[in-house]
């Protein structure tokens, strides 16, 4: 018992300073000023599409520091004309959990981004390694 009290030590402290930095981001997030499309804060219903045409692509990205490749795919709001004054969105990164690719969640990706989300929905490290557990076995 006493081998393991430094371990779980260290880690409180480690939940203690990254709840303590989550907040303090939040609180320079929460007063920074952005420039938010006009619908975006009266979305209406959540099931009906926003007023965007969506486009998406896919791509690598380079993450130099930790020398490896990170998949992702951008969908991107787009004006009904160039002249709509939208030039700024905000910015969701998406996720899709253990096992999943940067396609998953792409219903959720789509509908966001015709809301005025830009939305980067990429493939984590985790994922591109199962998270080193292996595969359970198929049962026939």
């Amino acid at each position: 018992m006493k081998q393991a009290l430094p371990v779980v030590l260290k880690y409180l402290a480690v939940v203690a300073i990254s709840c303590l930095l989550a907040f303090v981001i939040s609180q320079n997030i929460a007063s920074a000023q952005v420039t938010v499309p006009a619908n975006v804060n009266n979305m209406g219903s959540n099931a009906s599409p926003g007023a965007y045409k969506v486009e998406s692509s896919v791509d690598t990205w380079r993450d130099a520091a930790r020398s490896r490749q990170v998949p992702v795919k951008l969908y991107v709001p787009m004006p009904a004309s160039a002249n709509s004054g939208h030039t700024k969105f905000p910015v969701i990164l998406f996720s899709h959990g253990l096992g999943g690719s940067r396609e998953g969640g792409k219903q959720w990706a789509a509908h966001w981004a015709s809301h005025g989300f830009i939305v980067v929905a990429m493939r984590t490290s985790a994922a591109m390694r199962g998270c080193g557990k292996a595969r359970p076995r198929a049962i026939s």
